[in-house]
């Protein structure tokens, strides 16, 4: 215990060192590797300075040092791209440059709320009818109730809550309909929730908070990046509480309850950096293709082919135990790139990522625009949860910036037809009064 507790505070003085010189040529913390980096220090001081107390299974010297070793390698990744760039080092977003972008949009709420109501409805529909076919509420808490969200008509209108959401949070600020965009924004978050698909939820928060953090002072920077966390686990929370609710075991007084959402958000957050000691020991067991699987699904999309190979299989290896009397099958995201090629494969997709992630985030600064906006900061999420898991292999995660983009598009379609209309509105208007002065 006492070499994972020393290579954590080693990992705490390296993160830190390379987050100060990060700041110092950014102006910023909010950058690839700072949100990379932080859940794992989070992670470390928890898990073996806290929960280890609680017979939690340690995040072992090897993982960390795996882990820290990517982690240098994406910041000099992000070194190089901004040396080269051209990027002014002290640039700074100004407060308000990001909702300016945006606002020229501010005249098609009212269609974005319609939408946002047809998708909760379509959502609504979905679980009441499960509900009813399945016994009521307490399905909820079946795994069967997940997986049936993730598939059909419904699912893609997840996609495209998640979109209304993430917009009308963005709105929010300019909004002249606040009253209406909360209860929107309530309903989707209901909606959300309630198809029990935590990355749905996570990823659009983790997003909007992503964007209101960027356009901060860096001295507010840390205080929203800690609340950014804090309500993120607050999410989780809420995901167990249903469940303790479907389960008809949820009591505010019962202190087995709360012992139960305690230790289960907390083996959510920890256990990928826990079981990736584990998986350290199989390198090369999956298919060099692996993450090519969604590709797969796409074609047969486009196709109208109704078969989705499951990703599971391919990136994945058996629960491993993370504490006394629990078991995961997540690894993290650098877990998933070892077991399919071992260090190399890891070593190149981390290079890969980070080369990405940092030509993004530096172009966004340079000269952004609503679509640099947006792949920025699911960039940023990405990164943010490589803790946990990748997402690469998910079909969602294509269709969300498919939707985002056409969403977008026609709002930028809608105001080329709008300015045309006034022009030739204005050029009718300036040949009339020529005809009457001639």
């Amino acid at each position: 215990m006492i070499e994972d507790q020393l290579t954590s505070l080693t990992l705490i003085g390296v993160v830190l060192s390379l987050t100060i010189l990060e700041k110092k040529r950014l102006n910023t913390l909010v950058t690839p590797f700072t949100v990379t980096a932080w859940p794992f220090v989070f992670i470390a001081v928890l898990v073996n300075f806290l929960l280890i107390h609680l017979d939690f299974k340690p995040f072992t010297m090897r993982a960390q040092l795996f882990i820290l070793a990517n982690l240098g390698i994406l910041w000099v990744i992000g070194y190089i791209v901004v040396h080269f760039s051209g990027t002014k080092t002290h640039q700074e977003v100004g407060s308000s440059q990001f909702d300016n972008i945006f606002e020229k949009f501010a005249a098609y709420e009212w269609l974005l709320i319609g939408i946002a109501w047809f998708a909760i409805g379509v959502i609504f529909r979905r679980v009441n009818s499960l509900l009813s076919q399945y016994g009521g509420f307490a399905f909820v808490g079946d795994p069967r109730f997940e997986m049936m969200m993730m598939y059909g008509f419904p699912a893609h209108m997840g996609e495209v809550a998640k979109t209304c959401f993430l917009l009308l949070g963005i709105f929010f600020s300019f909004s002249k309909r606040k009253i209406l965009v909360i209860t929107t924004l309530l309903g989707l978050f209901i909606a959300l929730t309630s198809m029990q698909v935590k990355y749905h939820l996570l990823w659009v928060l983790i997003m909007l908070f992503i964007y209101r953090v960027i356009k901060l002072p860096v001295a507010k920077q840390w205080r929203a990046l800690f609340w950014t966390g804090f309500v993120v686990v607050l999410v989780m929370n809420l995901f167990w509480i249903l469940l303790t609710i479907a389960w008809q075991t949820f009591s505010l007084t019962s202190k087995g309850i709360w012992q139960f959402l305690f230790e289960h958000t907390m083996l959510y957050v920890t256990s990928g950096p826990v079981a990736f000691d584990h998986w350290l020991d199989y390198a090369n067991i999956k298919p060099q293709e692996s993450l090519l699987v969604v590709f797969l699904n796409i074609k047969n999309v486009l196709l109208g082919n109704p078969l989705r190979i499951s990703a599971m299989p391919y990136v994945n290896i058996s629960f491993v135990p993370t504490a006394a009397h629990t078991v995961s099958n997540v690894g993290t995201a650098y877990g998933v790139y070892y077991i399919i090629g071992g260090w190399t494969f890891t070593l190149f997709m981390t290079v890969l990522l980070s080369s990405i992630y940092y030509l993004v985030f530096v172009q966004n600064r340079k000269r952004t625009n609503v679509y640099l906006i947006f792949i920025n900061i699911l960039c940023m999420t990405l990164a943010a949860l490589t803790f946990f898991v990748q997402y690469f292999t998910l079909l969602s995660l294509y269709e969300t910036i498919l939707i985002y983009s056409v969403v977008i598009t026609i709002f930028q379609v809608l105001n080329y037809l709008k300015m045309d209309l006034r022009i030739k509105k204005n050029d009718v208007i300036d040949n009339n009064l020529t005809s009457v002065n001639s």
